[in-house]
């Protein structure tokens, strides 16, 4: 990507995405996740993110880690594991750092930043959930108070547009297809407990813990996307035949085995991550919700939004709408798109357009405000001149 394509891009709105793999466009070596990717997604093409950028005109920001958690102290408190992937507050202080200057500057109220994370927290805890040792309160409660806060600095930050995704329905994927049904229900509790906690700290809408306006704050739910998208009975209409098996399989050295040849038939591209339609399912999903707030996951709706948008050439193959002549070489698309190297490399860049759209927003307004002025005062000489001339008229006055 060159840095002046980077530039005319900035007029753009940016949408700024803080996660784990599920959102990642090539922030993480995927070889020490022995998670199979396609230059650098999680996925065998591309993830929602750069579908939403393309179809909806933002500009992409991603800092997001594959394995990645909300708060890694917390997660490493109750599964006894190490994480050394940069959690979301580890994200957003390198975020901060190259972007400082962004600051409380109402330089970025028409941009969208999005938290999603969850799945690894659960995944890191099975160990726990499945021995009955995890205090399944204490686990949830503490997700949304981490969210809480991961909400507020970016409110702080300065971003009214806020979007944080659930839990999805994690049950549903190849992870858990062969556990017994026991330990899945109680996952699925698990689960579902902390997605109602999210829904109710949403619902607040963050009048009591934000001291800065904020347009919204909303919850995508992956929990009930993947609900609806992994049954056998939905799937088949988007041509999805394997909901419950992964394209790829792994040998035990965790080197690549097989991968599938019906890639687009597949929800699943690895046991944890969706294939890229599925990514382009969920893109046209934030965009129902960027639009409409009151949106209602249900069968009939996912449904329409493959009907709607470019869902039916999206996908592995060439006919990708977000693929170049060079990007099966190269994973380059059609989109601007900004890794966390690329990000810190061109942020002066990025800096200097949104003042300068900035600068030259206020001008508008400026000379906007001006012209009502003068407008203003026109019409209030020109009142007063007539009311003279018609005080003239009617009440004539001697020469002297």
């Amino acid at each position: 990507m060159s840095v002046v394509h980077c530039i005319e891009q900035g007029k753009k709105p940016y949408i700024v995405v803080f996660g784990d793999g599920f959102s990642d466009i090539g922030n993480t070596d995927s070889s020490v996740l022995y998670t199979p990717t396609w230059f650098g997604r999680f996925s065998n093409g591309p993830v929602w993110n750069e579908y939403f950028s393309h179809d909806n005109n933002y500009t992409l920001i991603s800092y997001a880690f594959g394995g990645s958690t909300l708060n890694s102290t917390f997660t490493s408190s109750v599964s006894g594991l190490s994480f050394n992937i940069p959690s979301f507050f580890d994200q957003f202080g390198m975020y901060n750092k190259t972007f400082s200057q962004l600051y409380n500057q109402n330089l970025v109220d028409n941009d969208i930043a999005v938290i999603s994370f969850g799945s690894n927290e659960i995944l890191a805890a099975m160990g726990e959930i499945s021995n009955g040792s995890m205090d399944t309160d204490f686990f949830s409660d503490n997700i949304v108070n981490i969210m809480k806060e991961a909400i507020t600095r970016l409110n702080n930050f300065g971003y009214k547009k806020i979007f944080i995704t659930n839990i999805l329905d994690i049950v549903s994927t190849p992870n858990f297809s062969s556990l017994p049904e026991s330990y899945n229900k109680s996952v699925d509790e698990l689960v579902i407990k902390t997605n109602k906690k999210l829904d109710n700290l949403v619902s607040l809408n963050f009048v009591e813990i934000s001291t800065k306006k904020v347009d919204y704050v909303r919850v995508i739910d992956l929990y009930k996307f993947f609900s609806i998208v992994t049954s056998p009975e939905i799937a088949k209409n988007f041509n999805f035949t394997v909901v419950d098996k992964p394209c790829v399989t792994l040998n035990e050295d965790s080197t690549l085995n097989s991968t599938c040849k019906n890639q687009d038939e597949y929800v699943f591209y690895s046991k944890s991550h969706p294939t890229t339609k599925i990514h382009n399912l969920i893109s046209n999903l934030f965009a129902q919700f960027v639009n409409s707030p009151n949106f209602n996951i249900t069968d009939s709706s996912i449904l329409q939004l493959a009907n709607s948008h470019n869902f039916a050439i999206s996908g592995s193959s060439k006919s990708n709408y977000l693929f170049n002549n060079d990007t099966e070489n190269t994973g380059i698309i059609n989109i601007s798109e900004y890794t966390v190297d690329k990000s810190t490399k061109y942020s002066p860049q990025i800096i200097s357009e949104k003042k300068s759209i900035k600068s030259n927003q206020n001008n508008d307004q400026t000379k906007t405000s001006s012209s009502q002025s003068n407008y203003n005062n026109f019409n209030s000489t020109f009142f007063i001149v007539i009311f003279i001339i018609t005080l003239l008229q009617e009440f004539p006055f001697t020469r002297i």
